[in-house]
């Protein structure tokens, strides 16, 4: 867990290798170049496509490094220190930034309303003390961060810097998340997370097209069609007469810009995305400009839902990074969660209103229906491996 600049073993990167390492296995390489990180820890971050070789991730750690190749880290890899220090030991943690609403709280858990603008967990350029772990240590919440019971987390959690955190939201959104007061909790959840035993649903407020595209005869909007015979992408994409729709495609990091991410144009070193959406008018009469986008995610990638509706030509309003038309905020909520209570197993259900005025711009506050519309098949399919990332 990485608590101070002094202590981020990150400011030593990029590095190149060098003819003595040329042919190096890639966990080989760093467990030469970084010692005070265990070779162990490093197959864990290359595993999860934290590491980049040449502009391009790479998630195998066998991989042979080729003479003057640069090595560097992915903009959101996790901090990294040297393991059992004793500046993170006696770490006094702060916090300041907005604190989140709790909704609820037991001895195992809590749910909270996190609120635009507040990072989940510490990353690139964005310090400890702004995020929500750092709210939860400094509330008291998940105990104190110089105790055994800190420690306790493990390396994996706190090289990542999430000691509580089973899901995550981008700093931009709002909404729900729950957050474990223990390992045990968290593993319990992470599993209903994976399993799809636990579910997040969000509104997004989109371009009233998106009502064309529920009410089409075409599997696909014209345009995207057009693209996808000069630029071929594995997706898929389900219409049901009643207006739901399955989208899934493969997710990759931007090879040009490294915070972003794309739909992939090979399933290869990509990651399965998955959601569900529902359409309904965002204002009304009979031309509305905007419409309501509610999702129910199966995976849970970083900006997931952001970069499958900016590829169906519906990029969410205030999101400027996805191609989204200017508003005050990125008009993304996660407005409810459903999860089993991993100790009292009570089926848990929490929902929390949108924080904005729809009257400002004349919108119908939005309804949830998704659930009631779900395929009884989609419920029962295997599970997909999510990562747990931002939405």
């Amino acid at each position: 867990m990485q608590f101070s600049a002094a202590m981020d073993l990150r400011e030593r990167f990029p590095l190149t290798v060098d003819p003595d390492d040329a042919g190096l296995r890639l966990d080989q390489f760093f467990a030469r170049k970084l010692p005070e990180i265990s070779r162990a820890r490093w197959v864990r971050l290359i595993e999860k496509g934290f590491v980049v070789i040449d502009d391009k991730n790479n998630s195998n750690p066998a991989q042979r490094l080729k003479v003057n190749s640069r090595v560097t880290l992915a903009p959101d890899a996790p901090l990294l220190d040297e393991k059992g220090s004793e500046e993170s030991k006696n770490f006094t943690p702060e916090f300041l930034g907005q604190a989140p609403e709790i909704i609820y709280e037991d001895t195992d858990l809590l749910v909270v309303h996190k609120p635009v603008g507040l990072a989940v967990h510490p990353g690139a350029g964005m310090p400890w003390n702004q995020t929500l772990v750092a709210w939860a240590y400094a509330s008291g919440k998940l105990g104190k961060a110089d105790s055994k019971d800190f420690l306790a987390w493990g390396d994996e959690i706190l090289e990542e810097g999430r000691p509580g955190i089973v899901h995550r939201l981008d700093m931009p959104t709002s909404g729900l998340m729950v957050i474990a007061k223990n390992p045990s909790v968290h593993a319990a959840l992470s599993e209903q997370f994976r399993t799809r035993e636990a579910s997040r649903l969000y509104f997004a407020l989109v371009p009233a097209q998106a009502l064309k595209l529920m009410n089409s005869k075409d599997s696909l909007p014209q345009r995207l069609e057009a693209f996808l015979k000069l630029e071929p992408c594995p997706i898929a994409l389900r219409k049901s007469p009643e207006g739901f729709m399955s989208f899934a495609c493969f997710l990759e990091r931007d090879p040009v810009n490294r915070t972003k991410f794309r739909v992939s144009k090979t399933d290869k070193g990509a990651k399965k995305a998955l959601m569900h959406l529902v359409f309904s008018p965002a204002q009304m009469g009979p031309k509305p400009e905007f419409a309501w986008a509610e999702v129910k995610l199966e995976t849970g990638r970083t900006h997931q839902i952001r970069v499958q509706l900016s590829f169906l030509n519906l990029a969410i309003l205030g999101d400027g990074v996805y191609f989204g038309e200017k508003f005050e905020r990125l008009m993304l909520h996660a407005h409810t969660l459903l999860f089993t209570h991993p100790k009292t197993k009570d089926e848990m259900k929490f929902s929390a209103p949108f924080p904005f005025d729809f009257t400002k711009h004349n919108l119908i506050a939005p309804k949830s229906r998704i659930l009631e519309m779900l395929p009884e098949k989609i419920s029962e399919a295997e599970p997909i491996d999510p990562d747990f990332d931002d939405s």
